[in-house]
């Protein structure tokens, strides 16, 4: 949802997009997929698992898309030069580490 109103928030500010959702595009996988991207300058995640009350009992498929999918794209951007916007709420991260946190 904030992905397709991103991207066309974007597309109307005159900047060229591409994206990519599930079943089609899947940033759990370490492979060719994430591979074919196109060359960009910045690479925003804004998957979720939005089930939040169902988070516990499938743990899972929560933490394939955080932070093992997050990691995925980190990794994709860092051997290309672009950059990753990463997107999250404070389901995740609540903001009062006062740090970075660690990269993987």
């Amino acid at each position: 949802m904030l992905g397709r109103d991103l991207e066309a928030a974007a597309v109307a500010a005159g900047h060229v997009c591409f994206g990519a959702d599930l079943p089609e595009f899947d940033i759990t996988r370490d492979d060719a997929q994430l591979a074919a991207l196109p060359p960009c300058d910045w690479l925003v995640n804004c998957a979720a698992f939005t089930q939040v009350d169902a988070a516990e009992q499938r743990r899972e498929a929560c933490f394939a898309g955080q932070p093992d999918g997050a990691r995925n794209l980190a990794r994709l951007c860092r051997s290309r030069g672009c950059t990753l916007l990463q997107v999250s709420t404070d389901y995740v991260f609540d903001g009062r580490k006062g740090a970075p946190l660690p990269g993987g």
